[in-house]
Formats: structure tokens, sequence, C-alpha cells
């Protein structure tokens, strides 16, 4: 996968919502000391889980209930994903990528008296009554949602895949859509995240201007 942006709310200096986007010839940020240069840098290392945000991340002017993230979007993204054990998908079928046509992930930081994370993809999603949250569903819950909706389960070849239960029931109707926040770390949308961390792009950070540390 690909980087071409990073959305940066309420992190150190970036107030609200600040979208940077990332040229594919980029080679380097320039800017005046104290610009945020190094911000950008240091919330991609948080992203990538090479270290930990801290409260003191936090946006001091931000409003007090107001939470951190950092958001990246990707292209290049793989061009199919095993989500259980007996059927391949892809992200365009399950409605994962966002209304550009991108891979877009949010880490949300919830500070409290420790600091939490909600992992979510920002997508173009169905939102038809009962099939807005089909990612998050498990095999026997999509299969009552047949029942429900009055359609013949027995059309679908192999009702162990959820994958395969999620497009006969995408196919039973004209969909409508909305930009929709999914979280990834509740119930069978975890398996999204198990898929597609596998084939996220490597990231290091040196800083060449202080010491180094024993995790560098």
């Amino acid at each position: 996968m690909k980087l071409i942006a990073i959305k940066l709310e309420n992190f150190r200096g970036y107030q609200g919502e600040n979208l940077i986007n990332i040229d594919s010839d980029l080679t380097g940020i320039i800017g005046k000391n104290d610009a945020g240069k190094s911000t950008i840098l240091e919330a991609l290392d948080i992203f990538f889980e090479n270290s930990s945000l801290e409260k003191a991340d936090k946006c001091v002017t931000c409003a007090e209930d107001a939470n951190v993230s950092i958001t990246c979007i990707f292209n290049d993204f793989p061009t199919s994903l095993t989500l259980d054990a007996t059927s391949v998908t892809t992200l365009q079928e399950e409605y994962l990528l966002n209304s550009e046509g991108y891979l877009e992930i949010k880490k949300t930081f919830r500070i409290n008296q420790k600091v939490s994370i909600d992992l979510s993809l920002l997508a173009h999603y169905p939102n038809n009554n009962g099939l807005d949250n089909l990612i998050i569903l498990k095999n026997a819950e999509l299969k009552a949602l047949f029942r429900t909706k009055n359609l013949d389960i027995s059309q679908v070849q192999d009702q162990r895949s959820n994958t395969s239960l999620r497009q006969y029931l995408f196919q039973s109707e004209t969909l409508t859509f909305q930009n929709k926040e999914i979280l990834l770390n509740k119930e069978d949308a975890k398996n999204v995240w198990d898929a597609l961390k596998n084939f996220l792009p490597i990231y290091a950070l040196f800083k060449s201007d202080r010491n180094s540390s024993d995790q560098d």
C-alpha cells in the first residue's frame, strides 16, 4: 500500500482536522521552525505503532472533550483479502473504500485517565435498513438477517462464508450509500484489520538532530 495523505486532528499544534497530501515525488518537508514538520513525521510513527501517543500530544487549544485522531489514506491497496477461512473478497466488494475509492484508516485517541484507541475505516458504505453494518455481523447474525428479510438462504452456495452471505444481501436490494466510520476493533470487523495490517508499508523515523534511543 502507498500512503497518499494524512489527516491530523487535535494533534499537538494541529487544531481541528488538517489534511496533508503526500505527492508521489515527495522527498522532504520544508518550513519555518515550529511550523509542525516533525509533528507530521512523529504522527506517522504513532500511527504505524513504532511509538505511543502521550496525553501531552493533545492540542492545548482544542475543546476539553475533543479526541485526537491520526488518519492515513492509501492507494495501491491489496487486490484481494481473505476475511474468513472459506472465501476471498475485495475492499471494493465489501464497500470499505472512501468516496474517492481510497483506503482510509483512522486511529482515534480518547484521552482521559489513560489513552484508549479506536481503530476504524472511513468508507462509502450502504445505508439500507439492515445492510448498514454487515461487516461486523457474525455468521449466525447474517443468517438471521436472511430470515428477517424473507430471503432464500439456499441460494447462497457456501453458507459458512460470511463474505458470500454479505454479497447476496448486498445484491438483494438497490443500494444507497453514506460516508460512515466503521469500527475495526468490533466483532467480525477485526478480521478486516488482521488482513490489512499485513500490507501496511514499513515506516521508520530516525532523528539526526538528537541522540538515538535503544528503540531507534
